[in-house]
């Protein structure tokens, strides 16, 4: 009874590998003390297992033709129930890989003759996982092949991207360069990078065209429609960057050492390197001349003496906002520029709000003899740079400023312009009040009127 049920595992155990092993030859190895036999055979239907496990899962491997199964000999004679199977390689893997797979040991012909099996798991499929030789063992093969555990496998082919396509694939790992953009939206610092590896992993695993590279761009979401459009230029071609929430990539047919990335919002491309992050050029070059957006000054005070005549009090401000870009203003009638300024320019719109107290004094008088209505009017204002002067794009009145009504004038002026005054005059006239028509003073003028000297300087305080 003991003789048929050992017979009867054994036949299970050939089953298992394919075939009987039973011309295999005998050899001095040992399993679990019985003396093996047919072990070529046996390792040649657990090659075959191995073989059909990897090549049939779902990630693609690079399995040379020479890599096998290799039983574990220890003191050149005691086999070990595990395997050694490699060497292979994955899909999106870095690394090659050996695998360890356990078999088991069936009595033979004989009670002290074995033959070697695959073990099984609950489902009837062989137990293979990664893992290394066992440092104590030889790995061994009746026909004498060698296993080198030290050898290289390359990864399996995958397929090339297209110049222009944006793909999918991560990029994790790729060296970036931090890249600050400053478009009218707001301030996005982004990573920029190319690399010639494939990317992705063992599903989405992509390659770069040939002799070409991959683009990559993170921190910026360009799903977003107030962003600006973005697009990659290398070897004399632009390639647009397709929307996306999260980092994008672009396969370009170039090394990408001359890759630039550019930001296109209202028709002025902002271009950054992507080997260094550095910005190009000098469009929109008032973002980033490190300067604060806004500034303010006073006219020197015009101080009234009291002598026969007009007695003037005159005081003026200046708020000064810089900026590349000017947006369509909410209000309709008020300020006509819009836009860009011009390569290397910066736009600076100065609010300029003035303060006029006018009276009449007779000769000797402590008190003024007649009061006026006062009017300001800001003419020939000017942007003061050094020895050079520039005059307004245009200029245009604002209600409720200091003081009253305010003169807006916008100017185009280099970017990086940190100290300037505004100049020009205030043409003031004086008007008698009814009530004051008799006053104490009959000679009080019916009019006046006169040209004060505005000039305020301005500083823009480093952001750095």
């Amino acid at each position: 009874m003991s003789g048929q049920r050992i017979g009867t595992v054994a036949a299970l155990a050939l089953a298992l590998v394919g075939a009987a092993a039973c011309s295999g030859g005998e050899s001095d190895w040992r399993g679990e003390g019985l003396k093996l036999e047919g072990v070529e055979d046996s390792l040649t239907r657990i090659d075959e297992s191995w073989r059909s496990q990897l090549l049939n899962g779902q990630i693609k491997v690079n399995l040379p033709e020479s890599a096998k199964c290799f039983l574990q000999v220890i003191q050149e004679r005691d086999v070990t129930n595990q395997v050694i199977c490699g060497p292979f390689r994955r899909m999106g893997s870095s690394e090659t890989t050996w695998q360890q797979g356990e078999i088991t040991f069936y009595g033979g012909d004989a009670s002290d003759k074995g033959i070697v099996a695959m073990a099984l798991d609950r489902q009837g499929r062989p137990k293979f996982s990664d893992g290394p030789a066992n440092p104590n063992a030889r790995p061994s093969r009746p026909d004498g092949a060698k296993a080198d555990l030290a050898a290289k496998v390359d990864e399996p082919e995958a397929p090339h991207a297209q110049p222009g396509q944006n793909v999918t694939a991560s990029a994790d790992g790729v060296p970036l360069q931090e890249a600050t953009v400053v478009l009218p939206t707001g301030r996005l610092t982004l990573g920029l990078g190319v690399t010639g590896e494939r990317l992705g992993g063992a599903e989405d695993r992509v390659a770069p065209p040939v002799d070409g590279s991959f683009v990559v761009i993170t921190g910026v979401n360009i799903s977003d429609s107030s962003s600006a459009k973005v697009k990659v230029s290398t070897g004399g071609s632009e390639y647009p960057v397709e929307p996306t929430s999260g980092s994008s990539v672009l396969a370009i047919p170039t090394d990408g050492k001359d890759a630039r990335v550019g930001f296109d919002y209202e028709g002025l491309t902002q271009w950054f390197s992507v080997a260094t992050g550095a910005r190009e050029g000098t469009a929109a070059a008032g973002y980033y001349d490190g300067l604060e957006d806004q500034a303010s000054g006073d006219c020197p005070t015009v101080e009234g003496k009291k002598k026969r005549g007009f007695q003037r009090d005159f005081r003026c401000q200046a708020v000064v906002s810089k900026t590349a870009y000017l947006d369509k203003p909410q209000e309709q009638g008020a300020r006509e520029t819009v836009g860009w300024a011009a390569d290397g320019m910066v736009f600076l719109s100065a609010d300029i709000s003035t303060n006029y107290f006018s009276r009449w004094y007779a000769e000797d008088d402590t008190f003024w003899s007649a009061s006026y209505d006062q009017a300001v009017q800001v003419a020939d204002l000017r942007v003061r740079l050094g020895d050079k002067e520039f005059k307004p794009k245009e200029v245009f009145m604002r209600t409720g400023g200091w003081g009253g009504d305010s003169t807006t004038a916008i100017f185009e002026v280099p970017a990086g312009s940190a100290d300037i005054s505004i100049v020009g005059n205030a043409e003031v006239t004086d008007t008698l009040r009814s009530s004051d028509s008799i006053g104490s003073d009959a000679n009080a003028p019916a009019k006046g009127s006169a040209t004060l000297k505005i000039d305020v300087p301005i500083t823009f305080a480093r952001t750095s």
